[in-house]
């Protein structure tokens, strides 16, 4: 398989059921982040509250030797999410921060659980963000919202259209709060960027997207501008 996200295949079957009293959320935020993404990402979830009604995946390309728990923990130690290991067939919930282990891709399963694959890199990373966001638009439509953060090469992109292809919403970092501005502005450059902001406006724009806006006044949602040619 070569780096051509038009050709990955996304597995949707059903995962292994994972029982659970609480009502599927409704939607799901899908987050891609590399080069300074860490930062970014921890930045965006100190903002969101415990009660954020949508569960949030999170693919960070790093390298295949890193150790996943230690992320896992950085990220608890930033937001008031429940923050865990996406594991195969594992029920998404609300108010979860799912971080995606390395050297597998992940999806999410038509039953709205969590997959784990084995497949070619895409961009040259496992997992990469593009099967996510493609998935999650097949299965939540216009309830999936994607964010782009900080990163190198083009991840995320080709899965901002398919989001935006079945209505759902796409946010993307800026140039200024970027350490590397490749994939938001990859993300920018369809045209089908619904905003570009900071990670702390974005976690506001998060809030007021599902309802649970902070009790300050939020950043007006604006078009993402156009990406002049390198």
């Amino acid at each position: 398989m070569s780096g051509n996200p038009l050709e990955f295949s996304v597995p949707v079957e059903n995962g292994a059921p994972s029982p659970s009293s609480a009502p599927a959320p409704s939607g799901v935020v899908v987050v891609a982040a590399s080069a300074g993404g860490l930062e970014a990402v921890g930045t965006l979830v100190s903002r969101l509250p415990a009660s954020f009604p949508l569960p949030l995946i999170l693919v960070l390309h790093r390298a295949p030797s890193a150790a996943h728990d230690h992320l896992v923990r950085l990220l608890q130690h930033r937001t008031k999410l429940r923050v865990t290991a996406a594991h195969q067939g594992a029920t998404l919930g609300a108010g979860t921060l799912y971080v995606a282990p390395t050297g597998r891709h992940i999806s999410v399963a038509h039953d709205r659980t969590i997959s784990l694959w084995f497949g070619a890199p895409i961009h040259h990373v496992r997992p990469s963000a593009d099967p996510l966001f493609a998935s999650a638009a097949a299965v939540y439509g216009a309830e999936a919202i994607g964010v782009v953060l900080t990163g190198g090469d083009g991840d995320g992109s080709f899965g901002v259209r398919i989001i935006k292809a079945g209505g759902g919403t796409v946010l993307a970092q800026d140039r200024e709060s970027s350490r590397v501005f490749a994939m938001p502005a990859a993300a920018a450059a369809t045209g089908l960027v619904d905003a570009v902001l900071p990670p702390g406006e974005i976690a506001v724009a998060l809030q007021r997207l599902t309802g649970t806006e902070p009790a300050t006044e939020p950043p007006r949602l604006v078009a993402a501008p156009p990406v002049p040619a390198s």
